[in-house]
């Protein structure tokens, strides 16, 4: 009997192994979860924001943190990759390890040839250090492949020489045991070569199946999949942030998407991760609340506004719904208020003209239903030239979860910048949303390289809905709604009816 226990405890233990995620090694091991998914870093190339290059901007530098002074990172490198995909047999590169905090090199630079690299496989790639996996793990003997900061903090890597690096790890270990969920940026450059160069898609044909996770400013995690989403840029950057590409002030205008170019950079501001995130050093962020008053105050010569409380950061979406069918209409008389929130700010009284959608003055003693959500976690997926985006993808709130009964699974977008049309049937103003979950919800296909020969591919060339373009997408970790219902407007404050021209005045 002990003897069945024990082989069946033993037989869970396997399982258990099998479906556990790889969690020895941080790089190539979270981008390319089977070996035909070719993702390559997209390196120091200053079309996609000088990703991971020597001095490259502050956004688009490759991250990683340590938590500990005992802590150990591991790397692994190797050579240089061409376009195609394949490895160059001649020719190094260069790398370096900068603090954050006042910008030092801390180590190296080392050179890396294609003799001397200690990646040489997919299989090495996954395995992770040998420190921690043993004979199996790839070789990090040679000093420049171990990296003992003796300080915690935020450290960067930068390359030079390079411009695809197709296998590559960075570990984090602590007494030879691996801390994932420790590198990061805030603007990846990725390119994923193709296996067949066929029209009609040629070099773009290659899917991105990765998974990503987005730590946000305020503390929330979210899980991005992009397997079988058909998710294919070739040579791509994406951001996360609170906002959109823009960073005007204005909330409906910095959430579109913008043509013909590069705004990632703009957009990087949450940490993006191949792995979830180390909950010991990237914690849960607060679960907030929200109160819209149930009057209007006057603002002066610009009409009125709303006063908002909220506990914390985050995004509040408010409507004067006009004709009450409880939610916004593009094109009537609903308006549609938005404020992001942010640490030390986080009461403002929104403003209003005193117009209706359509242009139309309010009518004395008329009353509205405000219709209020509150947005945290607030994610938007800026994605810079990718060409097709087939089947969609989802998104999962991983931590923290404020309330269990809401599911988290609704995508927005506002594409009506855009010039072409998506081709998948899909409308440019999705700022409704729609849930992830439905096939084609966040899709587009339209996109042509305008040649009759793969071997004659030209960039210049292309045209289509996301080549060489911001496409913005955003979805949010937690939402609270509510609504008042009957608010007074032009009573909420003494007025009078005056002759002459047809203004309105609210003072």
């Amino acid at each position: 009997m002990k003897k069945t226990f024990t082989l069946q405890l033993l037989a869970l233990l396997f399982l258990l192994l099998l479906s556990s995620p790889n969690v020895f090694a941080e790089g190539t091991e979270g981008l390319s979860p089977t070996e035909d998914d070719k993702v390559m870093l997209l390196v120091n190339d200053p079309n996609y924001g000088y990703f991971a290059g020597y001095n490259a901007p502050e956004n688009s530098r490759l991250y990683f943190t340590v938590n500990d002074a005992s802590e150990v990172v591991y790397l692994g490198f190797s050579g240089e990759y061409n376009a195609s995909g394949t490895p160059q047999g001649l020719g190094f590169f260069e790398y370096r390890i900068r603090r954050k905090s006042d910008g030092a090199v801390v180590f190296g630079p080392y050179s890396v040839t294609a003799i001397d690299a200690n990646l040489s496989s997919w299989q090495d790639a996954m395995s992770g250090p040998a420190p921690i996996t043993g004979a199996d793990g790839y070789d990090v003997s040679d000093a420049k492949y171990q990296f003992v900061p003796q300080e915690a903090g935020d450290y960067f890597i930068e390359f030079s020489g390079l411009k695809y690096l197709g296998l590559w790890d960075i570990t984090v270990a602590k007494g030879n045991v691996a801390q994932s969920g420790r590198v990061w940026s805030r603007n990846w450059a990725f390119r994923t070569p193709a296996t067949t160069n066929e029209l009609p898609e040629c070099v773009w044909s290659k899917e991105f199946n990765a998974v990503l996770y987005s730590y946000t400013t305020d503390g929330f995690v979210s899980k991005v999949d992009f397997n079988n989403s058909g998710f294919q840029g070739l040579s791509f950057n994406v951001a996360f942030n609170t906002r959109g590409p823009r960073n005007t002030g204005d909330a409906a205008f910095d959430r579109q998407s913008v043509a013909n170019i590069n705004l990632t950079d703009n957009a990087g501001e949450h940490k993006i991760f191949l792995n979830e995130p180390d909950a010991n050093v990237f914690p849960d962020g607060e679960c907030g609340a929200v109160e819209v008053a149930d009057y209007f105050n006057c603002d002066g010569e610009s009409g009125y506004c709303i006063p908002v409380t909220v506990t914390n950061p985050g995004l509040v979406e408010l409507t004067l719904d006009f004709n009450g069918n409880g939610v916004f209409d593009e094109g009537t008389e609903d308006v549609l208020l938005l404020h992001n929130f942010v640490a030390g700010e986080l009461s403002y009284c929104l403003p209003w003209d005193g117009l209706k959608g359509n242009g139309e003055t309010v009518d004395f003693g008329e009353t509205v239903s405000l219709e209020y959500a509150f947005f945290q976690g607030v994610q938007h997926w800026s994605v810079y030239d990718g060409e097709y985006l087939k089947n969609g993808f989802c998104v999962e709130v991983i931590r923290p979860i404020c309330d269990p009964e809401i599911v988290i699974n609704s995508l927005h977008w506002d594409d009506r910048n855009i010039p072409e049309d998506p081709g998948t049937g899909q409308p440019k103003d999705g700022r409704l949303g729609c849930s992830c979950q439905n096939a084609g919800c966040r899709t587009w296909n339209n996109f042509d390289p305008h040649i009759d020969d793969c071997s004659d591919v030209d960039d210049n060339l292309t045209t289509g809905y996301g080549d060489k373009s911001t496409l913005n997408t955003w979805w949010y970790a937690s939402i609270k709604e509510s609504v008042n219902i009957n608010v007074p407007i032009l009573t909420s404050r003494l007025t009078v009816q005056i002759s002459g021209d047809d203004e309105l005045i609210c003072q």
